[in-house]
């Protein structure tokens, strides 16, 4: 299912029912209609150490920007829970044809924010698609773990672990 949720919701700005029946179309699926009736998008949330952390990096004079695999239909949630306030911009995978960890998203960002690749660091949950990712472009990276494993196989040596974004400013000096 990977590979029809990235070509038909995460890569193409379409909205929820379109991208549904193509989905269902390509798999064979004939009641497109009854799983576009049963979904409920959650609402966004943002962790207590978010903003807090938004606003130190901003206040120390550090340009930020979002780079997000998500549908058109929740790209929303970074205006409604008030962090594309720190942001100078977002970088969508459906607007950039490809998803976290494919260099096309993260060269995109570069061009459109226009950071010089040696002074990005990413911050990120994910050790394949966040930290390998922006490692392939020439980013510096950071893996943030939530307390969800203490072990991480395949973690290049030189990226910092934190378990929550109060640890960040540490990791930057």
């Amino acid at each position: 299912m990977r590979p029809i949720f990235r070509q038909y919701f995460l890569t193409t700005r379409t909205d929820l029912a379109a991208a549904t029946r193509a989905a269902c179309g390509a798999i064979g699926h004939a009641d497109a209609d009854a799983i576009i009736d049963s979904y409920r998008p959650q609402p966004a949330r943002v962790f207590p150490d978010a903003l807090p952390c938004l606003e130190w990096l901003k206040t120390r004079g550090f340009r930020m920007f979002g780079l997000s695999n998500c549908t058109p239909w929740e790209a929303g949630g970074l205006v409604e829970t008030g962090l594309a306030a720190f942001l100078e911009d977002v970088i969508y995978s459906f607007d950039a044809g490809a998803i976290k960890p494919e260099q096309p998203i993260f060269q995109r960002a570069i061009e459109q924010v226009g950071i010089p690749t040696a002074e990005v660091t990413h911050v990120g949950d994910s050790l394949g698609a966040d930290i390998h990712g922006a490692i392939s472009v020439g980013w510096k990276a950071v893996l943030l773990d939530r307390g969800r494993s203490s072990e991480h196989p395949g973690l290049p040596p030189a990226v910092p672990v934190i378990s929550t974004l109060d640890d960040l400013p540490d990791s930057l000096t």
